[in-house]
Formats: structure tokens, C-alpha cells, sequence
């Protein structure tokens, strides 16, 4: 009665039925096996194993260790404060724009960025009649020190109707010395 064969499923080698590996090739016989060790070299779905571990470690790396959340703002808003703050308005076109300078002053022992600062305008009567949020993307506010902002916009109403403007630090992001 002859042995039972099979063939390789890397090199189609005849071996023995029951062989676990090829004895010309090394390859392992099981399809599992072959997934993991896809004969000689690296199988295909072994690189696509690999490739994803990689994703997710360089991006647990960058996101927790190069990018760390900072200090909670809540715990800061009363240190970062605006000291001085003056609007103006201007003709451009056929619309009419707001500008609002200043600076702010930090006076915690933390660098802040990425301010979200919310502006309330208001009529002579102390009325509400427009309001403007923004992100000062491009401000950095150092340790104890003040930093000079802008923030500009379109008008809902004409100029002359805005006497006060109010405005309010919504949130900041710690400054890391790793950001880039």
C-alpha cells in the first residue's frame, strides 16, 4: 500500500501527508502556520500584522508621549486676564470691519496657546448686539508676562451703534516645550 503524499505549499515538494514541515523548503504546512511564516520569507498577511502593530505604537508614541494634554485651563482662567483692550471700526468695500487690539496678561507660571476668546459687543444702552469667537492660533502667552493680540471681523450693524466690547478667554492649551 503506497504512503500518502502531499505537495508543499510553498515549493509543491511531495513530502509525507502527516509532515508539518517541507524537508526541502523548511516551510510549515499548516495554514496557520502560513500566515505567520508564509514559507522562507514574510507572508503577506504577516506584513499587514506587522504593518498595522506599527500604526498603532507610532501613533500611541506621538500622541502620548510627543503630544502630552497639558494643564487643565479651568483650573488657570482667572490668571490669564486682558489688560487692555481697544476697538475700532473701518470702511472696507461695502462692508464695514471691527478691529479689537490688545494685550493679555498670564499671570501663572504656565505658557498658554491656542487661546478661544469669545467678544461681546454692546449699544449705548448696554444692550447685547453682536457677538464674535474666535482662536488666537498665532499667540503664545509666556509665564508672567503680557502678549499682544488682534482679533478682526465683519459687523452685523453699523459701527456707530457699538460703544463696549467685552471679552472672555473660553480656553487655552498648555504651551509644550516639545510642540512644534
Amino acid at each position: 500500500m503506497p504512503a500518502e503524499t502531499k505537495a508543499c505549499r510553498i515549493c509543491r515538494e511531495m513530502m509525507a501527508a502527516d509532515a508539518k514541515r517541507c524537508p526541502r523548503c523548511q516551510a510549515w504546512q499548516s495554514s496557520w502556520a502560513t500566515f505567520w511564516f508564509g514559507g522562507n520569507t514574510y507572508s503577506f498577511a504577516q506584513q499587514i500584522v506587522w504593518i498595522v502593530v506599527m500604526l498603532v505604537v507610532m501613533w500611541a508614541s506621538f500622541r502620548l508621549f510627543l503630544f502630552p494634554s497639558g494643564k487643565d485651563f479651568q483650573q488657570h482662567r482667572n490668571d490669564l486676564a486682558f489688560a487692555s483692550q481697544s476697538m475700532t471700526f473701518k470702511q472696507e468695500k461695502d462692508r464695514e470691519f471691527f478691529a479689537v487690539v490688545g494685550t493679555i496678561r498670564n499671570a501663572s507660571d504656565t505658557m498658554w496657546r491656542d487661546l478661544s476668546v469669545e467678544a461681546r459687543f454692546y449699544n449705548s444702552k448696554g444692550e447685547l448686539i453682536d457677538t464674535y469667537s474666535t482662536e488666537l492660533r498665532d499667540v503664545i502667552v509666556l509665564p508672567r508676562t503680557d502678549a499682544a493680540f488682534r482679533l478682526t471681523g465683519y459687523t452685523a450693524r453699523p459701527g456707530s451703534e457699538y460703544s463696549k466690547v467685552t471679552l472672555t478667554i473660553t480656553s487655552a492649551k498648555e504651551k509644550s516645550r516639545r510642540d512644534w
